[in-house]
């Protein structure tokens, strides 16, 4: 904080430049955060439609970001505070620190004209950014070094992670409310037939579908939760989706007759498309609520009494937000 303000006084703000060519964006979150990042795309593209414009995020991000139009070059930095496998201390920093350093030399020759970076807390590659040689640099004014920054844009409380994204928005010219611009992930021909195989296979039909994992542990719920609300369902078929490292939440939940494990199956674009086919999606607080929620198929999400809804809440118009467990079993049927 000494050194922030010792710089704020000495800083000599750059302007942005009138021609905007090449774009780079940085956002190295975990995967819920980048889906909503997402947003801002294809605003951006539209904007600057000749534009090159880049990204800066982890690797476990390929999922969500690859294939994007809007994208034309995604570099990989897995900072090792947000990387969550199963890899030990050291070997996430060694990681960290050999795609650091190559990113910091690629970039650097590229010229940005404009960078934006999209975390608002702490470990946000802010010296990769500084360091990129670009001729404008703007990001949220939340942590170290942003007094460096051409612009800073204030973290304000109580409001959505979207609207955060527009505020910063403003800086390069561009104008749109949170109900104006939404997440995106691309989703193709092969990934609609693979679900459609999966869905003629399993013959489902009338079918609901139950994603109880989280990168959060703590926004877990128990087995006796999960029981009660598929038997509210006994009369459709319930599946499960999540990756196969979540088995043990589901182990005791099929011997229950209408469940059906398909754990693994899908990637993420294609877990858009199977949620679109179900009737009724029940997630807790992760990236599946804000996937489900992309779909317009009913969902409930189920989120921790001391969660930041205002900020983190699923964005989709039929979605219902439960924090109160008790209450929501005895009043929903």
């Amino acid at each position: 904080k000494v050194l922030d303000f010792i710089l704020y006084f000495t800083k000599k703000k750059g302007l942005l430049p009138k021609n905007i060519n090449k774009i780079l964006l940085i956002k190295p979150d975990h995967l819920g955060d980048v889906l909503l990042f997402t947003s801002v795309l294809s605003p951006i593209k539209e904007k600057y439609c000749d534009a090159q414009v880049d990204v800066i995020a982890g690797s476990w991000s390929n999922a969500i970001l690859q294939n994007n139009p809007n994208i034309n070059n995604v570099y990989k930095v897995d900072h090792y505070k947000l990387n969550r496998s199963k890899k030990s201390k050291i070997s996430k920093m060694l990681v960290f620190a050999t795609a650091y350093f190559k990113t910091i030399r690629e970039i650097r020759g590229e010229r940005y004209d404009v960078v934006l970076n999209f975390r608002s807390d702490g470990n946000n590659l802010i010296t990769l950014q500084l360091l990129a040689a670009a001729k404008f640099n703007a990001g949220f004014a939340a942590s170290g070094l942003s007094s460096l920054l051409d612009a800073e844009i204030e973290f304000k409380p109580n409001i959505h992670e979207i609207e955060h994204f527009c505020n910063l928005l403003e800086v390069i010219n561009i104008y749109k409310k949170q109900n104006e611009i939404f997440p995106f992930v691309f989703t193709d021909n092969k990934d609609k037939a693979y679900v459609k195989g999966v869905i003629n296979n399993f013959n489902l039909h009338d079918f609901i579908i139950v994603h109880p994992g989280s990168g959060k542990t703590d926004a877990l719920m128990k087995v006796d939760f999960w029981k009660s609300i598929i038997r509210k369902h006994q009369n459709k078929q319930v599946a499960f989706c999540g990756t196969l490292d979540e088995k043990n939440l589901i182990e005791d939940l099929l011997r229950l007759s209408n469940t059906i494990n398909l754990l693994g199956f899908f990637s993420i674009p294609q877990l858009i498309e199977f949620y679109s086919k179900s009737d009724m999606v029940y997630t807790v607080e992760s990236i599946s609520a804000h996937l489900a929620s992309m779909t317009n198929v009913s969902t409930v999400s189920f989120y921790r009494t001391n969660s930041d809804v205002f900020r983190w809440a699923p964005i989709g118009k039929n979605v219902k937000i439960v924090r109160e467990y008790k209450k929501f079993l005895e009043e929903a049927w």
